[in-house]
């Protein structure tokens, strides 16, 4: 048997670049449609939030919540809210970044770094849009002089641990592990979400609309990448010869 010359491209790569490119073109149509059902809900959340309708749904659920406290659950909620922090989560991002860099992985390190500055952005930037007056806290919690809406533990939870898992997650082979990655971060996303409502920081709808907006950020940034994937290999379907008939 002729031994393969190690310079020789193979004749399966068109295949494959045809293969990712489907596969591109079905997650940008997912990733679309889910940013324009988040931003319209975004869009209704904000304006029944800015005429007050959305006053007897944050009663209600403070009222909920603040009902099931306990000691315990009241130092677990501490422990969140102050670990899920945007100050906390940019120093543990820029480890993260660092990682990425000593790994040469550019692509992520990028990905990351543009998420999260924009992210920063557009939490200052809607606070100070709506102006919304936080609520009285709970348990003697200190009064924060920054805006409610929206909630900028839960955009930065989202969009870091989010952000962080569909990195990993491309890296990772193993289902059962992909599965217990994707679980990680949705359960550190909600209980550090949670944790604001609980310690009577934020209305639930500031909560829900942080939500929304990472959501709506992250599929942008997904679909700008998955854009630049697509231009790159298109040129490299340029490069690699056809595969033979035959």
């Amino acid at each position: 048997m002729k031994p393969r010359d190690p310079t020789e491209r193979s004749t399966d790569a068109p295949d494959t670049i045809v293969e990712t490119e489907r596969l591109i073109g079905a997650t940008l149509v997912v990733g679309i449609v889910a940013a324009i059902i988040a931003f319209v809900l975004l869009s209704w959340l904000a304006r029944e939030m800015l005429q007050g309708e959305t006053a007897r749904f944050d009663a209600l659920v403070r009222g909920s919540v603040n009902a099931a406290a306990s000691p315990r659950r009241t130092r677990i909620m501490r422990f969140a809210s102050e670990f899920g922090g945007p100050t906390r989560l940019m120093i543990l991002g820029a480890v993260v970044l660092a990682g990425f860099l000593l790994k040469r992985w550019y692509r992520g390190a990028i990905l990351l770094a543009v998420t999260f500055g924009g992210a920063a952005l557009l939490d200052f930037l809607l606070k100070q849009l709506f102006g919304r007056t936080r609520p009285a806290p709970f348990f003697d919690h200190p009064v924060l002089s920054s805006y409610s809406f929206p909630s900028g533990h839960a955009l930065f939870a989202f969009v870091f641990f989010g952000t962080f898992a569909a990195l990993l997650v491309q890296r990772v082979r193993d289902p059962a592990a992909r599965t217990a990655i994707v679980a990680a971060a949705a359960f550190c996303v909600l209980t550090i979400g949670i944790s604001r409502i609980y310690l009577g920081v934020h209305y639930p709808s500031d909560v829900v609309a942080g939500y929304l907006i990472a959501l709506v950020w992250i599929v942008v940034m997904a679909v700008g990448d998955r854009l630049a994937s697509a231009r790159w290999f298109s040129r490299l379907r340029r490069v690699i010869p056809k595969k033979r008939s035959g």
